[in-house]
């Protein structure tokens, strides 16, 4: 008797081993639980391919570079010439000159390598007599030069006294030109770079662009004939 007892025991035993070890073991047809997803261990990327840290964007600390505005590339449009600040004299050379009689610098005056000068040198024209222009000169050679050879970092040009007709043609950035209002200034550029200037005894306003110091424009706008002066000035040295 207590050998029955014992064999019943023993089969009982056994069929409840088998019970739960079919309940630990998921059949392989049916999808893993979400409890088991969560367990699984992760997988280590294969050989060949990128870690988390290689496939990360390398920080370089650098600041992103400030857009240049497109003002700042210092090109206009003056008669037939497309002159971009420094250019070279001689690319207007054949309509303006340097003023011999007004000039405080002697007419031999020559400039070494990298020196410039004022940007108030006057310039005359046979074709634009009424216009009043000023450049600045520099030399970007290895070599003296005379102020003929070298090239203007500064311009400005005051149309104010010269009727329509004795205007050389013009076009600045932003396609401006002579007669230009402030509505069309700031279309085309933008807020200045700081509160435009107004004088209430000459009935004109001063717009000023400016580009890390080294780049800027001003334009002087009246308010019945609008734009009528303007001066470009580059102290980049081109690479």
């Amino acid at each position: 008797m207590k050998k029955f007892r014992s064999v019943i025991l023993f089969l009982l035993t056994g069929l409840l081993l088998t019970s739960c070890l079919r309940q630990s073991v998921p059949p392989l047809t049916e999808e893993p639980s979400e409890a088991s997803e969560a367990a699984a261990p992760e997988q280590s990327p294969e050989a060949g391919s990128p870690s988390a840290e290689e496939a990360a964007p390398e920080e370089t600390g650098e600041a992103p570079r400030e857009e240049m505005p497109a003002w700042a590339g210092m090109t206009f449009l003056l008669g037939e010439a497309s002159l971009t600040l420094p250019f070279s004299f001689a690319g207007i050379g054949d309509e303006w000159q340097v003023d011999p009689e007004n000039s405080i610098l002697p007419s031999d005056t020559a400039l070494s390598p990298g020196e410039r000068t004022m940007d108030n040198v006057p310039l005359i024209s046979e074709s634009w007599g009424e216009m009043l222009v000023t450049a600045g000169f520099v030399n970007l050679s290895d070599k003296d030069l005379p102020l003929e050879e070298c090239s203007v970092w500064s311009i400005t040009m005051d149309a104010t006294w010269a009727g329509e007709e004795e205007r050389p043609s013009l076009s600045l950035p932003g396609d401006l030109t002579w007669g230009a209002g402030a509505e069309d200034i700031k279309n085309a550029l933008g807020e200045p770079s700081v509160e435009p200037f107004y004088s209430e005894s000459m009935f004109y306003s001063s717009y000023t662009y400016d580009w890390k110091f080294v780049r800027d424009m001003e334009l002087v706008v009246y308010d019945e004939e609008g734009l009528t002066m303007f001066t470009l000035s580059s102290l980049d040295v081109p690479q």
